[in-house]
């Protein structure tokens, strides 16, 4: 299972794939979408799964292409390092450092749909050769005043892509959905953040005074990436 390095561009490259594995969900409608798994899917978790299905109700087939995440300990980790911040206040020598700042997350929303982006589609019975490559990206922030922003721990970018070059199909000739749309789906936990830390007062060098500060705010950050088709008529 590949995952998404710590401060680093994921790109996941979807290519479809004819060895897929066939999963009918399991439900009392008879009419509920198939579900077909393919290689690079594998781990995508059930609820996901069970969201895709409500929110695509009159759908015949969804097809999970490519599932990727970030690892908890990337994302969910409190930060409590030394760290200054120098800025000059006086030229004749005063000036203030933050130090021993720390930082507190709080996740209040986990794995909420950021996006949900529509690439491409396939008319029925036909097949495409990509000439162009189609990307998304979701990328982490914050909002409020901080301390020291790098200790914030958002600083990721998901990435996804269908390549050019690659080939993609729409529904059989004799399926009665006429298209099959390509999408991307991006998540991301939603929180507030709260950072502690020592305001210190210099005269040459020398700490005269210290004083404690606290700065707070809210965080968005990237978890799971999630590249689909839903066969469908229009």
């Amino acid at each position: 299972m590949k995952k998404f390095n710590l401060l680093t561009v994921a790109i996941l490259t979807t290519t479809i794939l004819f060895s897929s594995l066939n999963v009918q969900a399991q439900s009392g409608n008879d009419e509920q979408p198939q579900i077909i798994i393919e290689q690079g899917a594998e781990d995508v978790p059930n609820d996901i799964i069970e969201d895709l299905i409500r929110d695509n109700p009159d759908v015949g087939v969804i097809r999970l292409i490519n599932y990727d995440y970030i690892p908890e300990e990337t994302y969910n980790d409190n930060y409590n390092f030394p760290s200054k911040d120098a800025r000059i206040l006086d030229p004749i020598g005063y000036y203030t450092t933050i130090e021993n700042i720390s930082t507190r997350k709080t996740v209040e929303t986990y794995n909420q749909v950021a996006k949900d982006e529509f690439k491409f589609s396939v008319a029925r019975g036909e097949e495409v050769t990509l000439t162009t490559k189609y990307t998304g990206s979701l990328k982490g922030s914050y909002s409020g005043e901080v301390l020291d922003s790098s200790k914030i721990g958002v600083d990721i970018t998901v990435t996804g892509e269908y390549s050019k070059g690659t080939r993609y199909y729409g529904p059989n000739n004799d399926s009665k959905y006429n298209t099959r749309e390509f999408r991307m789906k991006f998540y991301q936990n939603v929180g507030t953040y709260t950072q502690t830390g020592e305001i210190c007062y210099h005269y040459y060098g020398t700490i005269y005074d210290r004083k404690d500060t606290t700065k707070t705010g809210t965080f968005k950050e990237p978890t799971k990436y999630l590249s689909y088709s839903i066969d469908k008529s229009i």
